[in-house]
């Protein structure tokens, strides 16, 4: 498994879990949006982030160049807010996605079978935010 984050906070909490973890797994501190990685994955999962991405579309076609034949994505998200969900905005380049405009972008960038579903509801005191999971196949 690999685990990319450009968050060194976040990386360094996966570092504590490493050892609870059944599995092997490389934690790369790189930004996905400005770095070029030759890995090539059966699966990439994109919990919580693509409203920090600036261009969606060019997002979408480096998952599909970094996937193998067949491989999947799984990418949960926000639905279209009103901007309330962070209380500071600073890398935030989206408030939650319109569900058809968001699979667009996917069959955009080559993918096929692309599915949207309701996920889950975030609770905040601000308040509650529906979160779509979008799946799909190179």
């Amino acid at each position: 498994m690999t685990a990319i984050d450009i968050s060194k906070s976040m990386n360094n909490q996966l570092e504590k879990k490493r050892v609870s973890l059944s599995c092997e797994i490389d934690i790369l501190a790189i930004d996905l949006e400005s770095t070029d990685i030759t890995d090539k994955f059966d699966g990439i999962i994109f919990s919580m982030t693509m409203h920090h991405v600036k261009d969606i579309g060019a997002m979408f076609v480096k998952f599909y160049s970094l996937l193998n034949d067949g491989g999947i994505i799984a990418i949960s998200d926000l639905d279209k807010e009103d901007g309330s969900f962070h209380t500071e905005d600073t890398g935030v380049y989206h408030f939650g996605f319109d569900r058809d405009a968001i699979a667009l972008a996917a069959k955009q960038a080559c993918f096929r079978e692309v599915e949207v579903v309701d996920a889950s509801v975030v609770h905040k005191s601000q308040g509650e935010f529906a979160v779509f999971l979008l799946t799909a196949k190179k």
